[in-house]
């Protein structure tokens, strides 16, 4: 019966834009185009529609955001008009401008994303989406809070975005990475639509620093990724907290529908005014619950809620040293991102422990344990001049191992722990095929060959 409900609401809609024809709307922010009748009609079909509420054009307000430390702000601003069906049927985006010496000089900072919109005192909706490439009015979209309180029906799928409107980016930000790996992962994240900055991620304060240190509707939330012996995490806004419920980003992390992230409160260093894009810098502080929810119009959280992390050790064994030098961590268990976080994590306890100049031979062994499942062992060697190409190749295969576990179409299982021992060899162990002779010319599938 729900079915055919929706295919009869699909199929009235369907003959109701056949009889207006395709609808073009005006608004000072420009011209849209709504979607044809049929892809309407199909995306209808398929999900829950969620109104938004219409305001009067120039109606003034203003958002709250935090700049600097834990101290949110207000920043003036006024509503320009409403894109219907911006993030699908039903799912709409307001358009502000914001105003004063914050929006002339800062404008739309990455890591604004979440923050409360007002009309009045009215909450609206979240920051989420930059207007333009390099605009010069801080112009941007805002996420309907109506669609934010029912995200849990929303799709699981990245931000959309165009050539005019993108996603207000994640800053994402690294303590204790290598250097030689810091420009290897800002090419990796940043390709996934976050934005490097070199700000501390380390969580910690004073007593009295930790004490204030809460979320609130404009405060910064942090998002652990990796933390242990190095840390890496992300930050955004929050938007709302109801009935220990919170509403943040307006926009997916990476639209992965239901997750377990640990979410932290956050502190902001400073706000980097910058004509490419201004970002905010940011350490993560206390955690105080879990990020739950990964929708198209939100990450939701919970307050108190514990998230589940992998568990990984790397012990590195440097040639002529008789103990190891272990590194413990705990990574986020998500499919787009975790096997990247391990071989970085992989890389990172090597090059951390050794001496980047040597030729060496890296081997390395291990296992990732399984619930449900025999562990998967793995054995893996490489030699190189240096340090680095071989350790990359190495921490390359780990990262590929498990990203066929997460790829897995029939069954992903939950990973326990993971555990790598690298033994390090300072001469090359090197090999290399110069020919290669068949016992025969021609093959038929499923045939046996010998090779010499």
């Amino acid at each position: 019966m729900p079915g055919l409900r929706r295919r009869a609401r699909a199929a009235a809609l369907d003959a109701e834009l056949h009889r207006r024809g395709d609808q073009v709307r005006d608004t000072e922010a420009g011209r849209l185009t709504i979607l044809s009748r049929l892809t309407i009609a199909f995306l209808l079909a398929a999900g829950t529609v969620v109104g938004a509420t219409t305001y009067e054009e120039g109606a003034t307000g203003y958002l709250l955001t935090t700049l600097e430390g834990r101290l949110v702000e207000r920043i003036p601003l006024h509503y320009i008009g409403t894109y219907s069906d911006f993030f699908g049927p039903g799912y709409d985006l307001h358009l502000v401008q914001l105003e004063g010496p914050v929006a002339e000089h800062i404008g739309i900072a990455n890591g604004m994303s979440g923050s409360p919109v007002y009309l009045g005192d009215e909450l609206i909706g979240a920051l989420s989406i930059r207007m333009g490439a390099l605009p010069k009015d801080a112009i941007a979209g805002v996420t309907p809070i109506e669609a934010m309180r029912a995200a849990s029906r929303s799709a699981a799928v990245p931000a959309p975005s165009s050539g005019d409107a993108q996603p207000i980016r994640t800053p994402v930000s690294a303590t204790g990475l290598h250097p030689e790996l810091r420009e290897w992962a800002r090419e990796q994240l940043e390709s996934s639509g976050f934005v490097w900055t070199d700000a501390a991620t380390t969580a910690g304060g004073t007593q009295d620093e930790e004490a204030a240190n809460v979320l609130e509707p404009g405060s910064p939330i942090g998002i652990a990724l990796v933390r242990g012996d190095w840390s890496f995490a992300a930050t955004g806004t929050v938007t709302a907290i109801e009935d220990g419920r919170v509403l943040a980003f307006g926009h997916p992390f990476l639209g992965t529908g239901d997750v377990q992230f640990p979410m932290h409160t956050a502190t902001i260093i400073h706000a980097l005014a910058d004509a490419a894009g201004s970002r905010m810098l940011a350490r993560i502080g206390s955690e105080v619950g879990a990020i739950v929810d990964d929708r198209l119009v939100a990450v939701v959280g919970r307050m108190e809620r514990k998230a589940e992390m992998i568990p990984m050790v790397v012990r590195v064994h440097p040639a002529g040293e008789s103990s190891a030098r272990e590194t413990r961590l705990e990574v986020v268990d998500t499919p787009g991102l975790t096997p990247l976080l391990v071989g970085l994590s992989v890389s990172n306890s090597i090059l951390n422990h050794v001496d980047r100049e040597i030729a060496v031979t890296v081997r390395a062994s291990g296992s990732i344990r399984l619930a449900d499942h025999p562990d998967v062992p793995f054995e893996l060697a490489a030699a190189g001049d240096g340090l680095v190409d071989p350790l990359i190749s190495v921490s390359s295969a780990v990262q590929q191992t498990l990203g066929m576990l997460w790829n897995n179409p029939f069954d992903r299982p939950r990973v326990e722990g993971i555990d790598v021992d690298v033994d390090l060899v300072t001469e090359l162990h090197r090999y290399f095929v110069e020919t290669v002779h068949y016992d025969r010319q021609a093959v038929r599938p499923g045939d046996s060959v010998r090779v010499q």
